[in-house]
């Protein structure tokens, strides 16, 4: 395409539509029990790269991106305990995905874009629990682990069998809070407050995408840590708090895109006071 070819202000339309239905059937065999399976499918419309990026010959990497569609199994359970004082949430799920997307991007028009895969799946199980252990403690945990895989794609055929990009092997959240009165007059109390979460083993992209080989998917981002705390002081209508976000200084990428990266922030801790009016 020649400079006096261009064309600025380029409108581009498509559209993307699915029927998305769903049907969930829940049993409480106790008043505080609750057993529930859903099946449904979910939608996400497609969108656009930038236009040209076809042209630029990889796999997987057209102007536009697909559309995706979700089809899901789940089957959980949701319990009410100890006079409301513990809650347990628990679920397994099975997916079959059309249309994963990863980013990748492109030397040649120095952009980075949306490609999609065409079916890929996805199983694992959830689990979530809330207690008070005394009226002024609080702990929350949660574990969730996923098993993805590509099943097919015709473009690339030689990343079925890998990991879905983006997608951690599993996630751990564990938070606990106390409180402690100081001035039931004032309302005045004492805030400690503390959460860790792990992210699991997770690969960037689908695999080699180009024809000359690239470390696209063969080295993924191991699992990392991060622990965020605050402690304060809280009335009524005030809180002045002391805070630190990723207080271990865990070093870790938060993303990546062949050959950048960016790295994840490192600590930080401050103080905020907090007035509402």
């Amino acid at each position: 395409m020649l400079a006096g070819d261009l064309v600025t202000g380029q409108v581009r339309e498509k559209t993307w539509d699915a029927w998305q239905p769903k049907i969930t059937l829940r049993w409480r065999p106790t008043d505080h029990v609750t057993l529930y399976g859903d099946v449904s499918r979910g939608f996400r419309s497609g969108g656009f790269n930038q236009s040209g990026v076809a042209l630029a010959g990889v796999a997987g990497v057209k102007d536009t991106f697909d559309q995706q569609l979700a089809d899901t199994i789940e089957v959980g359970v949701k319990a009410q305990l100890n006079n409301n004082r513990l809650s347990v949430n628990a679920a397994v799920f099975d997916t079959d995905l059309d249309g994963a997307y990863y980013f990748i991007f492109i030397f040649s028009s120095s952009t980075q874009n949306l490609g999609s895969i065409d079916k890929s799946h996805y199983q694992g199980y959830e689990f979530e629990l809330n207690a008070l252990l005394t009226d002024n403690w609080n702990v929350n945990f949660a574990y969730a682990t996923t098993d993805s895989k590509i099943k097919a794609d015709v473009e690339i055929p030689n990343i079925v069998g890998q990991e879905i990009p983006l997608v951690p092997d599993h996630t751990i959240n564990l938070g606990t809070s106390w409180t402690k009165p100081l001035n039931r007059k004032s309302g005045t109390s004492l805030v400690i407050r503390g959460d860790y979460r792990r992210v699991g083993t997770t690969w960037w992209g689908p695999g080699n995408t180009f024809v000359s080989p690239l470390p696209w998917n063969e080295i993924p981002r191991d699992a990392y840590d991060v622990l965020d705390v605050r402690a304060g002081l809280q009335g009524k209508d005030w809180e002045l708090t002391l805070w630190a976000k990723n207080a271990l200084d865990e070093k870790y990428n938060d993303e990546f895109s062949y050959p950048f990266v960016w790295k994840a922030q490192p600590q930080r801790y401050g103080i905020q006071y907090t007035k509402n009016f």
